[in-house]
């Protein structure tokens, strides 16, 4: 199956996190593995200048980013925080446990901090994520303080291993360690301020109650942290905290780093090109000197007409030449993927997905997609002919046992994270402030400032097996970047 989400990653910047889960499929006898189709339309506004010939596909390759990482093994946070026996704490004691008989498992030891590290703060996420779908103040409140407890047996289980740690590990694990420790406690930090900000209301005892063990909890934190040598938060710092941000986001890449993937991208067409090039230089040729025949048959050779021709021909045959690897060129980035991108977990290739991009026309756009393009009728008047649409293919090949063999762990797929930059969208945009004027009661005008805002829709299909869905997500942006997105 396929799980997307889509925010804005700064105000030029859109992320789309596609989730590509494996699972066993009707094909899993004869194939192991797991097929995956992402096709996504761009309708854009025929007024940014947005076209085949300003807007090329090696420009289109730069401004978008792609980070493919495993989907992190999902534990719910009071398990992670009670059971003793649970993989992520378990593999991380039997580890420490083993370095005190040979210090050849240092790599392993390193992996268990860092996953440990990485599914606390993905159980940290989906527990906020729950505490604030809630709307019940007195749920929310009940259910902040069961985060907080849970989280805070998180941080103790993991720190309550340093003791042996210390006693069996060299001073580089010890660092992989407090690395971890670090990490997790900017995480915490993080996660709980998020609740405190969330929560309905803090009026009242039991509010009241809430908001003071948090705070508690947080200074206690803060004052573990310094105690330590850790970076925190001082809201008196002259560079604006410049230094925690920047280590912090170190610690991040620490411990995701097991979770990312080796890729390596090729140009998937590159052989077929070739091919097709060299059969329009056949073709440009074999008229040019059959073109030339005929001319010397009708003149003599040193004639200057058939000197006028010969100059003619040698024009044409460069001019056909060019048509027509520009001529092959569009037809194969219809018909074909631009890039494969293999990658791979410790050495072992695990799958691969291909890319293409092209400008496509409206009528062969299927109508499910122009359905969700939703256009009013005077849009439809307007935007069917004054709209530019570009086609994003990705195809994601994936094998489950390869993955499944990789990791102790139970890895259920990997997530590709797009960043499209759409900063060349922008360029030609007029000024976003408007100038109105609006009336007031019966005697009385006031000048209004609008604001001109430009609409641009990403149609998303992905489909794996029989299932197919489409994902809709509207962009509003002027030239002061990305204002809103609302996804349908």
């Amino acid at each position: 199956m396929i799980d997307l989400q889509t925010k804005i990653h700064d105000k030029f910047t859109l992320e789309f996190k596609v989730g590509f889960r494996t699972k066993a499929t009707k094909e899993q006898v004869l194939f192991d593995r797991n097929d995956f189709v992402l096709n996504t339309w761009i309708f854009i506004p025929n007024s940014l200048d947005v076209n085949p010939s300003t807007y090329s596909k090696e420009q289109f390759f730069r401004d978008i980013r792609s980070e493919l990482r495993l989907i992190t093994p999902p534990y719910p946070l009071h398990q992670l925080a009670n059971d003793d026996e649970l993989l992520p704490y378990a593999s991380l004691r039997n580890s420490i446990n083993e370095l005190a008989t040979s210090n050849t498992r240092a790599d392993g030891f390193s992996h268990a901090v860092k996953m440990y590290c990485a599914i606390a703060k993905s159980a940290f996420r989906e527990a906020f994520l729950h505490v604030s779908s809630l709307t019940d103040s007195e749920t929310s409140r009940w259910e902040a303080l069961i985060f907080l407890d849970d989280a805070e047996h998180v941080l103790l289980r993991y720190r309550q291993l340093q003791a042996s740690l210390i006693a069996s590990a060299g001073q580089q694990l010890i660092d992989y360690y407090r690395y971890g420790d670090e990490f997790l406690g900017n995480v915490f930090e993080q996660y709980a301020f998020r609740i405190l900000n969330t929560l309905p209301t803090l009026d009242g005892e039991s509010g009241e109650l809430v908001r003071k063990r948090f705070v508690k909890a947080l200074a206690s934190e803060k004052k573990y942290k310094k105690q330590k040598g850790y970076l925190c938060v001082n809201p008196d710092d002259t560079n604006h905290n410049s230094d925690f941000v920047y280590h912090a986001s170190l610690l991040k890449k620490f411990v995701e780093s097991d979770l990312f993937l080796k890729a390596n991208k090729i140009k998937n067409s590159f052989f077929v090109e070739q091919v097709l090039f060299g059969f329009a230089a056949i073709i440009a040729m074999l008229s040019s000197t059959l073109l030339t025949i005929y001319f010397q048959n009708q003149f003599n050779s040193y004639a200057l007409p058939f000197l006028i021709s010969a100059v003619l021909i040698y024009a044409l045959k460069d001019r056909l030449k060019d048509w027509m690897k520009l001529l092959f060129s569009n037809s194969t980035s219809n018909k074909f993927y631009d890039h494969k991108t293999f990658f791979r977990i410790n050495g072992e290739k695990i799958g691969w997905n291909k890319d293409s991009f092209g400008f496509v026309r409206q009528n062969s756009i299927m109508s499910e997609v122009q359905r969700m393009r939703h256009r009013s009728p005077l849009q439809e008047v307007v935007n069917m002919k004054d709209e530019k649409v570009i086609l994003f293919r990705k195809r994601v090949w994936l094998w489950r046992s390869k993955l499944a063999k990789a990791s102790p762990f139970p890895l259920q797929g990997i997530n590709d994270i797009m960043r499209y930059n759409i900063t060349e969208y922008i360029r030609k945009m007029d000024d976003p402030h408007t100038p109105l004027s609006c009336t007031v009661g019966e005697d009385n005008f006031v000048p209004v400032v609008g604001e001109k805002l430009y609409y641009v829709y990403f149609i998303m299909q992905y489909a794996f097996e029989d299932q197919e869905e489409y994902k809709s997500v509207k962009v509003a942006c002027n030239r002061n970047g990305i204002q809103e997105i609302s996804v349908m």
